[in-house]
């Protein structure tokens, strides 16, 4: 749970936004455990780096976020709007932004908007998008099998 408060944080700051702002507007966080199978940042294959934990974020006006952990460099956003579940249990979010942000140095974060989408179960989270200068960007994260540990707000 140290790491889920610890990723509001990082959150917030990742979003450009004042903290109280854009905690105000997180609805739920969940952190799910398990293995990065895949991550491939601008064409560069990162898979290794990435870390067996996957943060998911909502917010209260229907945006989702999925954070990825590349080694102790770099966090990963995926971020746009989300959709009900299906039948299946499954989900997709439309994505509109990517969002990197270095773990040292300044916290600038750089947005890049993108087009693309996330599709997710409490099992397999796969996304995929197209930045608008080109650079294709594609994560995938499947869990141990143990509970996701969610919070709401």
């Amino acid at each position: 749970m140290r790491a889920l408060v610890s990723a509001l944080a990082g959150l917030a700051a990742m979003m450009a936004v004042p903290a109280n702002a854009q905690l105000s507007k997180l609805d739920s966080i969940g952190e799910m455990k398990g293995v990065c199978t895949e991550m491939t940042i601008a064409g560069h294959d990162l898979t290794s780096a990435c870390k067996g934990t996957l943060i998911n974020s909502g917010y209260k006006d229907g945006r989702i976020g999925f954070l990825f952990t590349i080694g102790d460099v770099a966090l990963i956003t995926f971020s746009g709007a989300d959709t009900p579940a299906s039948g299946a249990q499954r989900s997709k979010s439309d994505l509109d932004m990517i969002i990197f942000t270095r773990m040292s140095g300044p916290d600038h974060p750089v947005t890049s908007k993108a087009t693309g989408a996330c599709n997710y179960s409490l099992a397999r989270v796969e996304c995929r998008a197209k930045a608008d200068d080109g650079g294709v960007f594609h994560a995938v994260f499947v869990s141990d099998g143990s509970p996701p540990d969610f919070k709401n707000f």
